[in-house]
């Protein structure tokens, strides 16, 4: 490979909304398919470099498309020539990379329909949270993303994390009690991998706070109403029994329990026009992706309906299943929702849609 020019400092950093392209959304994927499977970010050139596409020289559609991929972009990147191949090469340095890779993630992600994760800096302030002197403000910060839009549903999923998040509690810290409600309250920890990693030790915890006379000190007044919160949270979610006031072992799935989701089989039940009818588990996800896709376009969720250009017949009865559901849960963010819908039908994210995308 020829010698390669010096990356220049860091771009200015741009809001999380989508690619912005009026190209067709199946070009975009075949595309960037097997870019990501052979570079991606992940293939080394040389010390510190590596590639985020590769494309021919003479390919100027696939140039153009690179290039309106990039256009705002939050890393730096540089073009250099492969030395004695047709090949023009898009990479990043080291310290690019990490937002790089998340970047050709999420593209794919937003144009498939799927639910996000957090940004590689939404990412370091989630692992702060467990060992942080004001985890109350971190919590606070990834509250206010979520409600500004910034920030995706329930990103915080990894199970180590979260134990660890549990962890925590039992040394019984005022402000992290706080921290913890709030994460509850605005849907940013996965409520499966919580139900998963949850302990009764952990439940026994929040009953024996809220059983303990009430404090004199206001800061230790703020653990037991915060206790009291995350106690009827987790009531409200299923994750705990309130006749036996431990973890509920009558449902494997809270958010099965949460969203009312019935199942005859592998197919899900929708109550539509009065009466019941199925639906297969991939053609209510591939409705669920589908407006979701569409809302990360900008469409209001209120203004879709079965007249809309892109719903079709396999998603039309679906979509108003869905909506009736959103009108009878106004207190819960639409993507919320979704995403809730998502992980209580497909929890494995065993349903594949590529080549479906409407």
């Amino acid at each position: 490979m020829s010698s390669l020019p010096p990356i220049p400092p860091a771009a200015a950093p741009f809001p999380l909304s989508g690619p912005a392209s009026v190209r067709d959304e199946r070009e975009i994927l075949d595309f960037l398919r097997p870019q990501a499977r052979d570079f991606g970010g992940n293939l080394a050139l040389e010390a510190d470099l590596w590639a985020l596409f590769a494309v021919r020289s003479d390919d100027a559609n696939g140039h153009a498309l690179v290039r309106d991929l990039l256009l705002k972009v939050d890393f730096t990147y540089q073009v250099g020539e492969a030395e004695g191949d047709p090949w023009t090469l898009y990479y990043v340095d080291t310290a690019n990379r990490a937002r790089a890779v998340f970047w050709l993630d999420d593209v794919q992600q937003t144009l498939r329909g799927h639910y996000r994760s957090a940004t590689p800096a939404q990412q370091a302030l989630i692992k702060e949270l467990a060992l942080s002197a004001s985890p109350h403000r971190i919590a606070r910060t990834l509250a206010d993303l979520h409600a500004a839009g910034g920030l995706a549903p329930a990103p915080i999923r990894d199970p180590g994390t979260v134990r660890g998040l549990l962890d925590r509690l039992h040394a019984q810290e005022p402000l992290y009690f706080s921290a913890m409600q709030l994460l509850l309250e605005h849907h940013l920890i996965d409520l499966l991998v919580l139900y998963q990693k949850l302990v009764d030790e952990d439940i026994r915890l929040g009953n024996e706070i809220m059983q303990g006379s009430i404090s004199q000190d206001p800061f230790l007044q703020s653990r037991q109403t915060s206790a009291a919160i995350i106690r009827r949270h987790l009531l409200r979610y299923k994750i705990i029994n309130p006749l036996d006031q431990l973890k509920n072992a009558t449902v494997s799935n809270p958010y099965v329990a949460f969203t009312e989701t019935r199942f005859a089989g592998d197919e899900v039940i929708i109550h539509v026009d009065g009466i019941d009818k199925t639906k297969s588990r991939e053609d209510f996800v591939h409705t669920i992706r589908v407006l979701r896709k569409n809302m990360y376009r900008g469409e209001r969720i209120e203004n879709m309906n079965t007249q809309t250009p892109w719903v079709t017949e396999v998603t039309a009865q679906p979509l108003r299943f869905i909506k009736q559901q959103m009108e009878a849960r106004k207190d819960m963010a639409s993507l919320d929702w979704l995403y809730m819908l998502e992980r209580a039908v497909d929890p494995d994210g065993r349903v594949e849609d590529e080549g479906s995308v409407p």
